[in-house]
C-alpha cells in the first residue's frame, strides 16, 4: 500500500453477488482489475478499508478462500454482509437492493468513502487513485458514464490486446490501461447501447443516453443520464434514504435523494482519466436494430430523433442530477483525439442544447406540434404504468407488505415530482 497518511475516512468497496456465474465474474475480472498498483495499491495504509460482500452464506463459503479474495485481502478486509437467497418472482435488480440497503447503512454509520462495484465490471488501472485525488480536492461524489457492453466481443478484444497473456492464473491481478479498456468497450457495445447511437436509423424510442461515432468507431462522444457511482462520501450526508432500493437499483434516484443535484461532484468526462466496463451476454435482451425510414437523414428523420431525445430527457424516470449530467460532453477514445472531434461535438451539442435548454423545442416545426406528437408517443407507456399501478394497489390492499412499501414510495416520489414542477 501507499505510505501516505490515511484519509479521514476508510474506503469501503461494496458488491452484491450470488450464484456461480457472478461469483466467477467477481473473482476472474472485477477483483483482479482492482488488485493492482493504481487501484487497491493506491489506498493509504492503516485506514481500515473494507470489502463488503453482500451475498448468501453458501456463496460466501465458496468466495472467502478464492485466490482473488485472498489477493484483495492484502489491501482491504473482506467481510460478509449476509443476504437471503433471491425469492421466486423477485427480479435480480430488486434483490440487489437488499444488499445495497444493508451495506450502505453500514457505510453511512461509519462515515466511510464508498466505491460501488458490480461483479460484472472492471476498472482501468489507476481508477481508484484518480477518484481519491478528486476526494482530496473536495469532491464528495465521483461518477462515470456507464453503458452496457456485450460480453463476448468485449473479452475477445481484451484478449487480442494481450490483457490476459501475462496472467499466472485466471484470478491473478489484471491491470488494464484506460485506452486498452476503452478500445475494447468501443468495439463491443451491446445492441442496447448501439440503439442509442443518435445518428442511426435504428435509434431506440427511449434514450437514457445518446452517443455519436467518431474516428471510424475508435471514439465516441457521449451524453448520458446513466452514470455509475464510482465514489460516494457518506460523511457528507446527515440522513440516509434507502426507500427506493426496495424496487430500484443504485442507478435510480438514490444519489439525487441522498446527495442532491448540488453536491460537490466530479463527472469523468475523458476516458483517459479512468474507464469502467460492464457487460451482459450479447443475447441478453438483444435489441432489434432494423432500420426505420422515418429516422433517416432527412428533415423528418432529424426532427423525429430529436423528439425522442426531448421526451426521454423530460421523462419522470430521470431526476435533476441525471438531467444536469446529460448536458456534459463525455469523450471515450482509444487514441489521440483529432480535428474530427470538434465537428462531432458541435453536432452533438446542438442536439443536446435543443432538448436540455429551458426552451428545448422542435426546430423547424412548431413547438405545439412537437409536444403533441411526443405526448401521443407516451400514451402506451402511460397506459402500462396505470395498469402496473392498479395491480400494485390491489396487491397492497390484499395485505402484501412489499406492495404497500412500493406504493408508498411511488406516492412520495409523485408528490416530490409535483413539487419540482414539470420541466
Amino acid at each position: 500500500m501507499a505510505s501516505d497518511p490515511p484519509p479521514f475516512q476508510p474506503v469501503y468497496f461494496i458488491v452484491v453477488v450470488w450464484g456461480d456465474e457472478y461469483r466467477d465474474y467477481l473473482c476472474r475480472y472485477c477483483l483482479p482489475s482492482l488488485t493492482t498498483t493504481g487501484n487497491f495499491g493506491s489506498l493509504p495504509s492503516g485506514a481500515g478499508h473494507r470489502l463488503l460482500v453482500c451475498t448468501t452464506p453458501a456463496d460466501w463459503e465458496r468466495l472467502k478462500d478464492a485466490p482473488a479474495m485472498v489477493g484483495a485481502a492484502a489491501f482491504v478486509q473482506p467481510e460478509l454482509v449476509p443476504i437471503p437467497p433471491r425469492p421466486d418472482g423477485v427480479s435480480n435488480c430488486q434483490h440487489m437492493g437488499v444488499g445495497h440497503k444493508a451495506a450502505t447503512d453500514i457505510a453511512f454509520r461509519a462515515g466511510a468513502l464508498v466505491v460501488h462495484l458490480t461483479p460484472d465490471m472492471v476498472m482501468s488501472e489507476g481508477a481508484i487513485a484518480a477518484v481519491l485525488a478528486h476526494w482530496r480536492r473536495g469532491k464528495r461524489v465521483v461518477l462515470a458514464a456507464a453503458l452496457r457492453c456485450a460480453e463476448e466481443p468485449l473479452f475477445d478484444s481484451l484478449a487480442r490486446q494481450g490483457v490476459f497473456a501475462s496472467r499466472a492464473d485466471d484470478q491473478a491481478p489484471l491491470p488494464i490501461p484506460s485506452r486498452t479498456l476503452t478500445a475494447a468497450v468501443l468495439s463491443a457495445f451491446h445492441s442496447e447501447t448501439l440503439s442509442y447511437e443518435f445518428d442511426s436509423t435504428y435509434l431506440a424510442e427511449f434514450l437514457p443516453a445518446a452517443w455519436w461515432r467518431v474516428a471510424d468507431g475508435r471514439g465516441a462522444v457521449v451524453h448520458s443520464m446513466s452514470w455509475a457511482p464510482i465514489l460516494l462520501d457518506y460523511a457528507a450526508i446527515t440522513d440516509h434514504d434507502t426507500s427506493m432500493l426496495s424496487h430500484w437499483t443504485l442507478d435510480g434516484n438514490y444519489i439525487d435523494a441522498n446527495f442532491g443535484a448540488d453536491a460537490p461532484a466530479h463527472a469523468v468526462l475523458d476516458s483517459d482519466e479512468l474507464m469502467v466496463a460492464s457487460w451482459a451476454p450479447a443475447e441478453d435482451r438483444r435489441r432489434d436494430l432494423a432500420p426505420s425510414w422515418w429516422k433517416g437523414n432527412t428533415a423528418l428523420g432529424r426532427w423525429y430523433r430529436r423528439m425522442i431525445l426531448w421526451s426521454s430527457y423530460r421523462s419522470p424516470v430521470f431526476d435533476d442530477t441525471k438531467r444536469n449530467l446529460f448536458r456534459l460532453t463525455v469523450r471515450w477514445h482509444a487514441g489521440e483525439m483529432g480535428p474530427d472531434w470538434a465537428d462531432v461535438e458541435r453536432r452533438a451539442g446542438t442536439e443536446v442544447a435543443a432538448v436540455a435548454g429551458p426552451a428545448g423545442g422542435p426546430g423547424s416545426l412548431s413547438r405545439w406540434a412537437f409536444r403533441l406528437v411526443a405526448r401521443l408517443r407516451e400514451w402506451p407507456r402511460y397506459a402500462y404504468l396505470v395498469r402496473r399501478g392498479a395491480d400494485l394497489t390491489v396487491r397492497a390492499l390484499s395485505g402484501e407488505a412489499d406492495a404497500r412499501r412500493r406504493l408508498a414510495f411511488r406516492f412520495r416520489d409523485a408528490l416530490a415530482g409535483l413539487g419540482r414542477g414539470r420541466r
